[in-house]
């Protein structure tokens, strides 16, 4: 999975997150240190709950072989753009959907392409799908965030020698809530 899209502005921003804790907005010492934490919070939160919180572009590789459904690892699609393969002489074909298309975009999010696509597909030395995917932050996972980095502020962040800490019980609560597991990968 390969982000093809320039990192869009966060689920919080420094201003919500000072609102969300009562600090006061007009204290700007740390802005850049909670920015920063927020990026990094918002990285996790996505990994562990495989939902993008924008709409971004991402490439996708394909298993080879026999198949015409295969199951997004992430959700929501909200758009399929292109299906593509490299052919024996190493030259990508493909480009649009080819008759693909994607079953259930917001729940299990699964590609199904035709019979011809897919005998395409068999003899491809690799594949590919493009789609945007994600969409707006879960409140569980705005949640997540802002709690995140306020636990990271607050241990401060010289943790050399020490054990990382883990995630709070509230926020892996909030990250198993609307965690998104593919069924299955082909089928």
């Amino acid at each position: 999975m390969k982000n093809l899209t320039t990192a869009a502005a966060g689920p919080v921003t420094a201003s919500e997150f000072k609102r969300s804790i009562h600090m006061l907005e007009v204290e700007t010492d740390d802005d850049v240190l909670i920015t920063d934490l927020i990026a990094t919070a918002t990285a996790v939160v996505e990994t562990g709950t495989a939902h993008p919180m924008a709409a971004t572009d991402y490439e996708f590789d394909l298993p080879l072989g026999t198949w015409e459904t295969w199951w997004f690892p992430v959700r929501p699609v909200t758009t399929l753009k292109k299906v593509e393969w490299l052919d024996g002489e190493n030259v990508w074909q493909g480009g649009d959907a080819a008759g693909a298309y994607v079953l259930r975009n917001h729940d299990e999010p699964r590609l199904v392409i035709p019979a011809d696509l897919a005998a395409a597909l068999q003899d491809a030395r690799a594949a590919r799908v493009t789609a945007n995917v994600g969409g707006a932050p879960l409140v569980q996972q705005r949640q997540a965030v802002i709690m995140l980095v306020k636990e990271w502020r607050d241990a401060g962040i010289a943790l050399e020698g020490v054990e990382p800490p883990k995630l709070s019980w509230s926020i892996q609560r909030l990250i198993d809530q609307v965690r998104y597991r593919r069924p299955q990968v082909t089928g």
